[in-house]
């Protein structure tokens, strides 16, 4: 694999900082206004974490249980953050 991140560095000695940023998930964005796919352009109109939106339509056994009342908000985000 790849460690393209590795190749950048900051001279922390001269005070030097080295920020990442990401703006919004823009690659994907652009993805899905690129190939007109309106499940990813509807998940990103709805907000929040693109990758958890997509877990919950990949993963039947997941929505069920939300519908059901078995998880919890917060569980949610731990299954998601694992998916």
């Amino acid at each position: 694999m790849l460690q393209v991140r590795k190749a950048f560095t900051a001279d922390v000695s001269k005070g030097h900082t080295l920020v990442v940023a990401d703006y919004g998930q823009l690659e994907l964005r652009i993805l899905a206004h690129m190939a007109g796919c309106k499940f990813m352009i509807n998940a990103f109109k709805l907000g929040g974490d693109f990758h958890s939106r997509t877990a919950l339509g990949m993963y039947d056994h997941i929505k069920e249980a939300i519908n059901k009342g078995r998880l919890t908000p917060m569980l949610l985000v731990h299954l998601c953050i694992l998916l």
